[in-house]
């Protein structure tokens, strides 16, 4: 038998067992997995793993967990000592990193250019405007960005004005797209640090995987 050990799991047994400080250390999940190893049933093991991250989900909650339906609560550490809020501590916010992403619109015959990203990494597996993220200064943004297709693309494209921009937030990241306007050489894309491209029709856009602050951009361009 498996134990599964997510966000709930962690919880549940650091609660149970008095797990105290951070539990992202090695020591501290060292210790979650040891526990959740012996207690994962031989048989019905699956339902075992899923009956912990529901009580996590539903009962042992981060905040105002409510003990006094929890069928742990009598063999419960932290009940017994008072520090469900306790335990574990709220993870220090970590600082978003701000990102400039530059982009361009190319459109040949009424279709514009999209790219699709590496299934792994940051928004992996969507769509977007070829682009890139911007190491150098705002003043430089059309020369970076034409260096960036270049290299992404493997065909030479010209930037043109500026058409806009979207200010995204994610989990760690202020995330501002800028897209500018564009047109490529004729030839063969090759494309290095994406998956696939693909020429597709505007109001075909909303059959695609795209982020939400790339779709809310190419809505008003």
């Amino acid at each position: 038998p498996v134990p599964l050990v997510d966000g709930n799991v962690n919880r549940v047994l650091a609660r149970l067992f008095g797990v105290r400080g951070s539990l992202q250390t090695p020591a501290a999940q060292k210790r979650i997995w040891g526990l959740a190893t012996r207690l994962v049933p031989e048989r019905s093991a699956g339902d075992f793993n899923q009956a912990l991250m529901d009580l996590g989900a539903l009962l042992c909650t981060p905040k105002n967990p409510d003990c006094a339906a929890c069928p742990l609560r009598d063999g419960c550490w932290a009940k017994i000592h008072g520090r469900q809020e306790q335990i574990p501590p709220p993870r220090r916010p970590v600082p978003k990193k701000p990102i400039r992403y530059l982009c361009v619109r190319i459109e040949r015959r009424g279709k514009l250019l999209l790219a699709r990203r590496p299934f792994s990494g940051l928004l992996g597996g969507l769509w977007e405007l070829p682009g890139g993220e911007a190491a150098g200064a705002a003043a430089d943004e059309a020369t970076e960005l034409q260096a960036l297709l270049k290299k992404r693309l493997g065909i030479p494209v010209r930037i043109g004005k500026l058409l806009g921009s979207r200010k995204q937030t994610l989990t760690h990241r202020w995330l501002e797209i800028r897209c500018f306007a564009g047109s490529a050489a004729s030839g063969t894309i090759r494309p290095e640090s994406y998956v696939e491209t693909i020429w597709t029709e505007p109001e075909r856009l909303g059959g695609l995987g795209l982020t939400t602050g790339m779709r809310k951009l190419l809505a008003t361009l």
